[in-house]
Formats: C-alpha cells, structure tokens, sequence
C-alpha cells in the first residue's frame, strides 16, 4: 500500500493554463469593450488581475500546500477509521477523499 501522504495529485500546470487563459480572455474584453461600447467595461480588469495573480500562486506552488494542510487538518478533526465510508460528492479533484481511502 502506498504512502498516502506523498500520493501524486497531479501537477498545477492546469490551473495556471486555466488562469492564465481567463486573464487573457477578460483582457481582450476589457479593452475591446471599454473602446467599444462603454468606459465601465474597464472593470473587467479588476478580473484580469485577480486570474493572473491566482496563476502566480498556483506556479508558485502556494495554493496546493495550503489546501493540503487544510486537508490535513480536517483528517485530524474527523479522525476517519479503518472501514468508514467516504462519500466523496462535487469536492473536486478528490485530493481529500483519496488521502481518507
């Protein structure tokens, strides 16, 4: 049985793509639609810089420790046993409930 502490989740290079590509998106938005149609769609660079600050911090590795500690300490709280069951419904990409199995 595998160490289930240093299970392989993937990388982040996903969700930095993902960010990246909603930052550049709004981006494009913003300045089409701030020349076109009105100044207040300039808000939307509001959006352009929280993707690309969430992009850094995916790269830098910063997120993924902090849900990892999350997760650890919620497994200290629950404090799952031997044989219980784990519904595992909409969380995401399981990072808790394959730590738990």
């Amino acid at each position: 049985m595998k160490d289930k502490k240093n299970l392989n989740y993937g990388g982040t290079i996903w969700h930095v793509f993902v960010n990246l590509l909603l930052g550049i998106i709004f981006l494009v938005v913003a300045i089409y639609g701030g020349l076109t149609f009105h100044p207040i769609v300039y808000l939307l660079f509001l959006a352009v810089f929280y993707f690309f600050f969430k992009a850094v911090k995916w790269r830098a590795g910063g997120i993924l420790e902090e849900r990892l500690r999350i997760r650890e300490e919620l497994i200290k709280l629950v404090q799952p046993k031997e044989g219980d069951w784990v519904l595992d419904v909409g969380t995401g990409g399981g990072l808790l409930a394959i730590r738990i199995c």
